[in-house]
């Protein structure tokens, strides 16, 4: 398996619609939850408007979901 740099990570998230926010979120807690041990790690929401580049990132990303070029939610559960 190739490594995966945080900031690729971080790319994927800024590609993702806002109103999913509140799930990836939510997936992401229960992960690092579950990883460290502990319940419910204090992280800072950021609530900020995106910027053009940013939205341009999202409508890039909304056409490849278009295009089915996602992962689907059963293949990632397995994984983890």
């Amino acid at each position: 398996m190739m490594a995966i740099r945080k900031d690729d990570l971080h790319k994927l998230i800024d590609l993702l619609d806002e109103r999913h926010n509140k799930f990836v979120y939510e997936f992401l807690q229960k992960l690092a939850d579950k990883m460290l041990g502990v319940d419910q790690m204090e992280i800072e929401y950021d609530d900020s408007p995106l910027t053009d580049s940013e939205r341009e990132l999202v409508r890039e990303a909304e056409k490849e979901i278009k295009k089915g070029e996602f992962v689907k939610w059963e293949d990632l559960k397995d994984e983890l």
